[in-house]
């Protein structure tokens, strides 16, 4: 406590701190209470009291009672005669004590808790309320503390405090592995996916990191690097410098050994043999990994259903840098990863199998003069089981001059069978495949007999070119597929 201005009377007697204050009590109660109630209620009381004069030099003690040696641990004549500020160590709030003086100067009440120590050294937290008391010209003669511990308390809020923490921190990082993987899941690319990952990483682990692919044979073929600082021009060209020359990679014995252990391999940080590291490297690359920081590195396989892919390396500049919740975190991050990229992998598989089916499917067309043609693979609707829509142009062997070809449509499946045409012996349907015939009738000169009209059954029976080319098409209904009639 602080010192106060003394007086130019001197203090009343401790006893006058218990006078009897004139109240009227309710109606049943006893007029005058006995004249020792106080001091007995405050011996009584399981709360700290102490009552310091700050009329005095340095404001001390001069009472206290039981419960103030019970949770002090000192005797009363140990303490009486001194400032109380003997309960206070390095580690109290020394903000809260200038707000405790602030407080008394200003002859206010002032309540905080403290970290104070027991005489035995043992810490406690101190609940302090210091309030003034004043005589009736409104001088302080006295300050009144009440003090509790409340130790255990502090110690539930602060785990309370910790373990929200915990759960925040949580939630951050599954938040941080579920974005990185969907980031990469929305490639459909596991070279540009490779090329991603170690820049969505850098920020958030060590100091930088490096993705390096490997082959169907287990061959390093590609590495990409990233910084958590990329706009740093000396990292930049650190980075720059090991893309570009891969000794370091090759000869390095940890990235052979996960390698080579496959799914045997359990990820864990590893401090790095910087004695060694002159030797497995060129000078440049040597001068590069020192400028990104080499001190701890922790290695995650990036596996797929069937094969390593690769693997996803983190390094710190500092020992002892990844903690065992970013063991975990990094662990989890690799297996996503290399799920995600074994997608990307396997989806453009299939994507270049499925283009190289259709273009197979495509008819190879014939040069017809003053005609464009193309050819184009359209798939069924999405009501469809199988099969699509086919256009094609084709020649008519044996046919006059005027009519060398034709065009026509039809569909392999559907729920309802398109009609087609063919320009020798009908006339072209409507839409487009019509639109296409007509056109290319009339390009070569041949006419369309408005008047000519022949049955379905006898154009399907009598036209070579509808029997040769439609025998392989089984449409859903029994009803067969011939050309609309002129």
């Amino acid at each position: 406590m602080t010192q106060s201005p003394a007086p130019s009377q001197a203090p009343p007697a401790i006893a006058d701190t218990y006078a009897d204050v004139p109240v009227a009590p309710p109606a049943g109660l006893p007029a005058n209470l006995p004249a020792d109630i106080q001091r007995r209620a405050a011996n009584a009381s399981d709360l700290s009291f102490t009552i310091s004069d700050p009329t005095l030099p340095d404001n001390p003690l001069i009472w206290v009672n039981p419960a103030f040696e019970r949770v002090t641990g000192y005797r009363a004549d140990e303490v009486l005669g001194r400032n109380c500020r003997f309960l206070q160590s390095a580690a109290t709030d020394a903000d809260a004590l200038q707000r405790i003086r602030d407080a008394l100067a200003e002859n206010r009440t002032s309540a905080e808790t403290l970290l104070n120590v027991r005489r035995d050294g043992t810490p406690f937290w101190n609940q302090v309320v210091i309030s003034p008391v004043l005589d009736d010209e409104g001088r302080t003669t006295h300050h009144v503390g009440i003090q509790a511990d409340v130790t255990s308390r502090v110690r539930e809020d602060v785990a309370k405090v910790r373990r929200l923490r915990s759960a925040e921190q949580q939630n951050d990082r599954l938040r941080l592995l579920a974005t990185i993987t969907q980031q990469l899941l929305e490639l459909f690319d596991d070279s540009a996916g490779a090329e991603l990952l170690p820049r969505l990483v850098a920020p958030h682990f060590g100091d930088w990191c490096f993705v390096t692919v490997v082959d169907d044979t287990g061959r390093q073929t590609t590495t990409h690097i990233a910084s958590a600082d990329p706009l740093d021009p000396t990292k930049a060209a650190a980075v720059e410098t090991l893309t570009r020359s891969t000794t370091w990679l090759e000869r390095s014995p940890m990235i052979n050994h996960v390698l080579a252990a496959g799914n045997d391999y359990l990820p864990a940080p590893y401090a790095n043999d910087l004695g060694r590291l002159p030797e497995r490297t060129e000078r440049w690359e040597h001068e590069a990994l020192l400028a990104l920081g080499v001190g701890t590195s922790i290695l995650v396989p990036l596996r797929g259903r069937d094969r390593a892919l690769g693997m996803l390396t983190i390094v710190s500049g500092s020992r002892d840098a990844f903690d065992r919740d970013d063991v975990r975190d990094i662990t989890a991050l690799g297996a996503r990863a290399g799920l995600a990229l074994d997608n990307a992998r396997l989806f453009a598989a299939e994507h270049d199998r499925a283009v190289t089916l259709q273009r197979s499917m495509l008819p190879v067309l014939p040069e017809v003069p003053g005609l464009d043609c193309a050819a184009s693979y359209l798939p069924a609707s999405a009501r469809a089981a199988v099969g699509g829509d086919w256009y094609d142009v084709i020649p008519l062997p044996g046919a006059t001059s005027g009519s060398r070809w034709a065009t026509w449509s039809g569909t392999t499946s559907g729920p309802q069978p398109r009609w087609a045409s063919c320009a020798r012996c009908c006339a072209p349907a409507p839409g487009p495949a019509g639109r296409r015939a007509r056109s290319s009738t009339a390009s070569t000169g041949s006419s369309v007999v408005s008047g000519w009209r022949t049955s379905r059954a006898a154009c399907t029976s009598t036209c070579p070119l509808w029997t040769t080319r439609t025998a392989p098409v089984r449409p859903r209904t029994p009803a067969p597929v011939t050309c609309r009639l002129c």
